[in-house]
């Protein structure tokens, strides 16, 4: 019973330390081989979730949005939003658009804390089950 009891606030006190933990701050994608490539910024306007890159590093792979459309074709990636409109439903933000810069193409996001430095971000077309999912980890 005694460890039950205990179990049970564990849980809880971990629920609540990661849904007090904010998705918003400064977070980087690493490329392929593991080695941080860009610095997100992720923030909160007018209810609406946002990421922009903020930083090109030095194991980038991709410079410049070669295969974008319009106004963003040709141009760095360093200042682009990377996701947009995302409204917070209670655990995730969702109902947003994501770039993949590699494509050129938007799709629906989603974006959640997986775990405290750890966001989800997922792209899909449709429904979120068809589609692909980024880990971003948390600058300190």
């Amino acid at each position: 019973m005694k460890s039950a009891l205990i179990f049970s606030l564990i849980y809880i006190c971990g629920s609540l330390s990661l849904t007090a933990q904010s998705v918003k701050g400064t977070w980087q994608i690493l490329n392929k081989k593991g080695e941080p490539e860009s610095l997100i910024k992720v923030y909160e306007e007018n209810g609406y979730l946002y990421g922009r890159c903020i930083e090109l590093l030095e194991a980038a792979d991709l410079l410049t949005c070669k295969k974008c459309k319009g106004k963003d074709k040709g141009k760095s990636l360093e200042g682009m939003l990377l996701f947009k409109d995302c409204k917070n439903d209670g655990t995730k933000w969702s109902e947003g658009k994501i770039l993949d810069p590699e494509k050129g193409k938007h799709y629906d996001c989603q974006v959640s804390l997986k775990e405290d430095n750890v966001l989800k971000v997922r792209g899909y077309v449709g429904n979120p089950l068809f589609g692909k999912t980024l880990l971003w980890y948390r600058v300190k």
